[in-house]
C-alpha cells in the first residue's frame, strides 16, 4: 500500500523541472526576412585592399534584430531593379520563401550606368517595384520597400546633394498605391548625414573618396536606423 500511496503523490505533485514554470513564455517562432537590393545593402564577403572596412548595411542587420529573426541578404553590388532581375537574382530571393522581403534600389537604376541597369524613375522603376511586389505577395510574402540610402556627397558650402531624390519620391508613391510598408532610408540618411556635415561623415565611408558605400561603423549605424522602422512592421498584426 505505502508504495501505490507514494507513486500516486509523485504523479500529483507540481513538476519542478528547469522550464516548467507556468508564466514562462514559449520561444517565439523564428520570423524569415530575404533582402533583395544593391551595393550599399550587400554583404561584403572579402574586402578590397584599398577599403579593408568596406560593409553594406544589410550585412549588419541581423544583429540589429531579435535571435528569432533570420535574414538572408541576396543584395547584390552593382545591381539595378532591372538587372537584379535579368541576372536571376530575384528568382532566388522567391525561392527563399521568406515571411517578409526587404527591397532597395535606385542608385544604379540612375542614369549613366548603362542600358542593362538604368531605369526611368517615373516610369520603368516604379514598374519593377510593383512586379517585385506582385509576385512576392503571390507566394505569400509580404513586400517591404525601402528608399534609396543617401549618398554623403556635399558641395563646396557644405550642403548635402541629393541626386536619388527621384527614385525615393518612386519608391514612396508605389509604397503608398500598393499598401506596402515603407522604411523611409532616405529621408532618414538625409537628416543624419546633414547634422553630421562633411568632415563627421567621413567616417560613414570605406574611404574619403567612396561617398556611396559604407565603413564597418557607417554599416551598423545605417542598420539601426533600418531596424528601428523595420521591428514594429514585423510585429504588427
Amino acid at each position: 500500500m505505502r508504495p501505490l500511496l507514494t507513486a500516486l503523490l509523485l504523479l500529483l505533485a507540481p513538476d519542478s523541472s528547469p522550464g516548467a514554470d507556468a508564466t514562462s513564455s514559449p520561444p517565439a517562432a523564428t520570423l524569415s526576412i530575404a533582402m533583395a537590393g544593391d551595393s550599399t545593402m550587400a554583404s561584403v564577403l572579402k574586402a578590397p585592399a584599398d577599403r579593408p572596412n568596406l560593409a553594406g548595411w544589410g550585412q549588419c542587420l541581423q544583429a540589429c534584430l531579435p535571435a528569432h529573426c533570420r535574414v538572408t541578404n541576396l543584395a547584390r553590388s552593382g545591381a539595378s531593379s532591372k538587372s537584379f532581375r535579368d541576372l536571376g537574382l530575384w528568382q532566388r530571393v522567391l525561392d527563399c520563401k521568406a515571411q517578409w522581403v526587404i527591397i532597395q534600389f535606385g542608385h544604379n537604376d540612375q542614369p549613366g550606368k548603362g542600358p542593362a541597369r538604368q531605369t526611368d524613375a517615373s516610369g520603368s522603376y516604379r514598374d519593377n517595384l510593383r512586379r517585385f511586389i506582385t509576385e512576392a505577395r503571390a507566394q505569400g510574402s509580404k513586400p517591404i520597400l525601402v528608399t534609396s540610402v543617401a549618398r554623403r556627397t556635399f558641395d563646396s558650402q557644405g550642403k548635402l546633394q541629393d541626386s536619388l531624390a527621384p527614385y525615393a519620391e518612386a519608391t514612396r508613391i508605389v509604397a503608398k498605391e500598393t499598401q506596402v510598408p515603407l522604411i523611409d532610408l532616405h529621408r532618414m540618411s538625409l537628416e543624419l548625414f546633414t547634422q553630421l556635415g562633411p568632415q563627421q561623415s567621413n567616417r560613414f565611408g570605406p574611404a574619403d573618396s567612396d561617398r556611396t558605400h559604407f565603413s564597418r561603423e557607417g554599416a551598423k549605424e545605417i542598420a539601426q536606423l533600418v531596424s528601428r522602422q523595420l521591428l514594429p512592421i514585423l510585429s504588427a498584426p
